[in-house]
């Protein structure tokens, strides 16, 4: 018996609890001139995953927009930079101008992707406390992998035979 979990929004839902953010507000996770993570209430607005920054102001425009941390030629980490309300709405003008007519807002690069790299510590520590709840609440009895930041498969077969008194002897 394999269990595959898949935590959905993950990104979102880290970002949401560092900022403190009740699951009611829509929020997404960019990274550069994409969203890489749509929380739940943002899906209900009419937000997605991929969705170009402009669109998804249009779809939802109290959106709240919460860019990946980066880190600098330096070292130094940036934390995650938020923009909602009046300054997502001037960043989504900002990337429609800078794209030009015709242009694709979304594939536009914002100054810092030039000199900054993105940071994924800040998921990857979450990812650990969560993976380590989960192989508390397994215990012993199940085998876990873990496949990605977010995912990850149970062997709960001995578990499950335990629970139905073994294994079928056919």
């Amino acid at each position: 018996v394999i269990i595959h979990l898949d935590l959905d929004c993950f990104y979102a839902a880290v970002e949401a609890r560092r900022l403190g953010l009740p699951d009611s507000t829509p929020l997404a996770v960019r990274q550069w001139g994409g969203l890489i993570a749509v929380s739940y209430a943002a899906r209900a607005a009419g937000v997605s995953r991929f969705q170009s920054i402009p669109a998804a102001l249009a779809a939802c425009p109290a959106l709240v927009l919460v860019h990946v941390p980066t880190i600098g030629p330096d070292g130094a980490v940036a934390p995650g930079t938020v923009l909602c309300g009046e300054s997502a709405a001037e960043l989504a003008a900002h990337l429609v101008r800078a794209a030009g007519p015709g242009g694709n807002a979304a594939a536009v690069a914002l100054p810092e992707k030039q000199e900054r790299k993105a940071c994924l510590e800040l998921y990857r520590a979450s990812s650990r406390a969560v993976m380590a709840t989960l192989r508390d609440a397994i215990g012993g009895g199940c085998v876990m992998q873990e496949a990605s930041i977010d995912e990850a498969y149970v062997d709960a077969t001995h578990a499950v035979d335990g629970l139905l008194g073994g294994p079928d002897p056919a």
